[in-house]
């Protein structure tokens, strides 16, 4: 079944005789300061099922989600997939800097809900590696009334050692020497020195047969056709504007909490939070080696210990890529458990 799905979702993006993608009616684009944040709907707009929002990580956009997002879909939620500025089809205002640190990523999530405009009941927020970062600050900074729980997968903001691969100290040190130094000429090159780090990882157009820190995309044992899907991910990543990408990249790598979220959130949101009771999964893949360190203690502190529920399933870091059937039923499993129980009960923990 599984082959059948992907199959079936393999498209190539639309072009145009030129080349450049074809937005369709499903794309919008919510304003900011930074420019338009691009966002794709998918689903009933009047679903009962509730609103997700998915956040795609440090060198992803928007199509990673191209399997999991109609997936959810089918099963009656409304679905939108953003892009950060900078990556995908986002439109930035200035060339460089681009500001992307947890409130400038949270305002952009912020402003894709409300340009949603979603009455149909409660509102879920999936955020994937530093997605997650972004995900936990803006629960925590500018939750909507709405929101019902947070989906952490494989999530940054507790990593061990840091994705530029030294210790935690040296990686904040290397934060606040070169976020200090952000201006035209330093972003650019550090994009290209970040940009060859996380494409050796696996973060930034991985193939199906790669050895990055984000595994093979999808296991032969998972779908025959493996190089189809190489090649479908690379053609996704040729389609995107990716405006300033590296920019983004390096400025996210340089001013996002990658290794502790707690220090971007603030005391008087902490403790809201925690009053809060919010319903938390963390999900992660048990070959995951980008995020090999994640201490989920840091969530547990954010949250509170009674509302966290961790589960690993098989994959890597894109887990989600490699077997979406099952991420599926994992985050909905989740939201239909949390819908029949009470906010801050203490849920059973996966193995």
């Amino acid at each position: 079944m599984l082959k059948v799905m992907l199959d079936a979702r393999l498209a190539l993006p639309p072009t145009d005789a030129s080349g450049a993608y074809v937005l369709g009616p499903e794309d919008a684009s919510a304003e900011t300061t930074k420019g338009g944040t691009h966002y794709r709907l998918l689903g009933p707009a009047d679903s009962s099922k509730g609103l997700v929002v998915l956040i795609h990580g440090i060198g992803d956009f928007s199509f990673r989600y191209n399997l999991l997002a109609p997936a959810l879909a089918e099963l009656g939620f409304r679905v939108a997939v953003l892009d950060f500025i900078g990556r995908g089809w986002s439109r930035a205002t200035l060339v460089s800097p681009i500001r992307c640190d947890a409130e400038s990523h949270s305002q952009e999530i912020k402003a894709v809900v409300e340009a949603v405009g979603f009455q149909g009941g409660s509102i879920h927020i999936v955020g994937h590696s530093m997605g997650g970062c972004a995900a936990t600050h803006y629960v925590a900074e500018h939750a909507p009334p709405q929101l019902a729980s947070l989906i952490l997968m494989a999530p940054a903001g507790a990593m061990t050692p840091s994705p530029l691969g030294c210790t935690p100290c040296c990686y904040r040190l290397l934060q606040g020497c070169l976020g200090g130094l952000c201006g035209c000429c330093c972003i650019p090159a550090v994009g290209s020195l970040t940009n060859g780090k996380y494409q050796a990882k696996g973060f930034v157009g991985a193939g199906a047969g790669g050895t990055g820190g984000a595994g093979p995309v999808l296991t032969p044992a998972q779908i025959s056709s493996a190089p189809a899907l190489a090649e479908w991910d690379v053609a996704w990543v040729l389609a995107s504007q990716r405006a300033n990408g590296n920019n983004a990249l390096a400025a996210s790598a340089m001013r996002m909490p990658l290794v502790s979220i707690q220090s971007a959130v603030s005391t008087a949101a902490r403790a809201a939070l925690r009053a809060r009771n919010l319903p938390v999964l963390v999900l992660s893949g048990a070959d995951d080696v980008v995020v090999k360190g994640h201490n989920s203690r840091i969530y547990h502190s954010l949250f509170g210990e009674a509302n966290i529920t961790e589960e690993v399933t098989a994959g890597g870091h894109c887990f989600f890529l490699q077997d979406p059937e099952t991420a599926c039923t994992r985050i909905a499993g989740f939201i239909g458990r949390i819908g029949a129980a009470p906010v801050g009960m203490e849920l059973g923990r996966g193995e």
